[in-house]
């Protein structure tokens, strides 16, 4: 007969083997045409405001694929905890249920990131655009078919100035949409050199070595704050890594923590205080902006 922890291991291991070769294959791409026009989405509510959550954090996926996902996901670890250790398998549910939501808020500044990091590049390549003759909408329009993050913003600027929306206005709403301090200072450049109608090439070459120069200081400053962010890492992870290894070792130690209701109530609250401790040392170790 095989142990559970060998049918849990297994399971595990072809759950893995799957998932890469769906993405190597595209399955999720052929499968995306096979949905009926009915297919059940998510309440307009919930939906709007997670599809914005996922765009914010650059996952390229429905907000129903991704309810699909950590549930499934929440699935698998409770099996695999049920073969392994019973007590545990309600934790690790939790866990993933809580983590996803979790890791996807922690992850919500990476498009505005990656934006970030373009705007040098498109503050460059509009500058030689003006000095080679070309008018400001010409050369967002001409960005707008880029590929990239700013492709979108971009677009939607486009957009607005082609239903008659003066270019400023357009501009105005791009900040209002991506409230991020280099875009406030990209869409006021333009709409000065808009407005003054006097030539901005050099003004937009400073402005891009500006941004360029306040990217390296903030480059330098994480790798100063590596070591602290790597120690409030292993100080974060050390009691985890201490109930897994305890639980897992000592049978009494599962029967006192997952068996008992001031066992249960103590590993809450320290959940509880590890995400609070999460959340306090990642503000700590941020680079202010």
């Amino acid at each position: 007969m095989i142990s559970p922890p060998v049918v849990a291991l297994g399971s595990a291991v072809g759950c893995v083997y799957a998932w890469a070769r769906a993405r190597r294959v595209g399955m999720r791409h052929r499968a995306v045409p096979l949905r009926t026009p009915g297919s059940r989405q998510l309440p307009a509510g919930v939906r709007a405001p997670l599809a914005h959550a996922l765009d914010a954090a650059m996952i390229p996926c429905s907000p129903e694929d991704a309810v699909i996902g950590v549930l499934t996901a929440a699935g698998v670890a409770g099996l695999v905890g049920a073969a392994l250790i019973p007590f545990l398998a309600p934790l690790l549910v939790v866990l993933v249920l809580v983590g996803g939501p979790a890791g996807l808020h922690l992850s919500r500044g990476r498009r505005d990131h990656a934006l970030v990091g373009e705007l040098p590049g498109l503050m460059q390549r509009v500058a030689f655009e003006l000095a080679a003759g070309a008018s400001l909408e010409q050369s967002i329009a001409g960005e707008a078919d880029r590929s990239g993050p700013l492709a979108a913003d971009l677009d939607r600027v486009r957009a607005r100035v082609r239903h008659g929306l003066p270019l400023t206005d357009a501009l105005a709403r791009w900040v209002a949409g991506r409230d991020v301090p280099e875009v406030r200072a990209v869409a006021g450049a333009f709409g000065i050199a808009v407005e003054s109608g006097a030539p901005a090439a050099s003004a937009l070459h400073g402005l891009a070595r500006g941004l360029r120069d306040r990217r390296s200081a903030e480059a330098e400053s994480r790798i100063h704050s590596v070591q602290a962010r790597l120690s409030a890492w292993v100080v974060g992870a050390a009691p985890l890594g201490f109930l897994v290894v305890s639980t897992v070792a000592d049978p009494r130690t599962q029967s006192a923590t997952f068996g008992t209701e001031v066992g249960r109530a103590c590993l809450i609250c320290g959940l509880a205080l590890e995400l609070v401790a999460v959340l306090w040392i990642r503000r700590i170790v941020a680079v202010p902006r």
